[in-house]
């Protein structure tokens, strides 16, 4: 910078479960010289839409999640959301949230975020411009599937049928292939399962055949997920297990992996970036 000269810093903050935010002291140093400003303390107040973005990241596509909160007294449409590093916006068709409600979405893109965590764009129907807020971004390495058990059969003296539901619990329409391990599958009868085209929110149900020597059964179950039209698979194990003579409500499901965003913290905050 040369004499006199001025170089406008921006810095984001957003802020959800707080009272306020604090923003810490800031700095400038020269070899001479240091100028400081104080740290502050910001309330936080409540807006007509409040909307809380995670991005999931998974190699070059991303899980965009929506929270809103719709403090006015109409409905509010979430059209749009949008982010550096998203080749276009991504749409929330039919995202309607009624009022004094919290709703939940997710959508997914081509692309991801240029910027950790990632300013991002909110737009609602009806509003001049769009809104701003900070998302949180989460490294996915596991597919938005879920699988929990549907039901238990025992079929003979060392024979159970377990049946487990797949849920898609994506933005997107997935290509699933689910395939039981271990020693409980029945060579003879059993067969993995390719479940194409699976919409998002949607069930299917997959049936495993099993032979075991006792009741106690453990089942790994692992569930293989592409973009339904091309893209990188992704893949978790879940495993169920259970005693073959009890109620399928008592079985346990432990899904290895991290498929799930964390819960974003409080407050978050973007870096410094100087206005060219």
């Amino acid at each position: 910078m040369g004499p006199d000269a001025t170089a406008p810093a921006s810095r984001y903050h957003a802020g959800w479960d707080a009272d306020s935010i604090e923003l810490p002291a800031v700095t400038a140093r020269t070899d001479e010289a240091a100028a400081s400003v104080p740290a502050v303390s910001v309330p936080v107040e409540p807006a007509p839409v409040v909307v809380r973005a995670t991005l999931s990241v998974q190699s070059t596509s991303t899980d965009v999640r929506l929270d809103v909160r719709n403090n006015l007294d109409t409905t509010c449409s979430v059209l749009e959301a949008g982010s550096k590093g998203f080749p276009s916006t991504v749409g929330f068709e039919g995202f309607e949230v009624v009022p004094g409600a919290t709703d939940r979405r997710e959508a997914s893109t081509q692309g991801t975020p240029a910027e950790r965590p990632a300013l991002t764009f909110v737009r609602i129907d009806r509003r001049q411009r769009p809104l701003q807020t900070i998302a949180a971004v989460h490294e996915r390495t596991t597919p938005p599937v879920s699988v929990t058990v549907d039901s238990i059969e025992v079929v003979g003296d060392r024979d159970t049928n377990v049946v487990v539901r797949v849920r898609n619990d994506g933005g997107s329409p997935l290509d699933v292939r689910v395939e039981a391990t271990g020693d409980a599958p029945d060579e003879y009868l059993y067969t993995a399962e390719d479940l194409d085209g699976l919409d998002p929110g949607a069930e299917a149900v997959h049936q495993v055949e099993c032979t075991v020597d006792d009741d106690r059964i453990e089942l790994p179950i692992r569930v293989e997920a592409a973009p339904t039209g091309g893209g990188d698979s992704r893949s978790t194990t879940a495993v169920v297990s259970g005693d073959r003579t009890a109620e399928a409500s008592t079985w346990q499901v432990d899904t290895k992996g991290d498929g799930d965003a964390p819960d974003p913290p409080a407050t978050l905050s973007t870096p410094f970036t100087t206005d060219e």
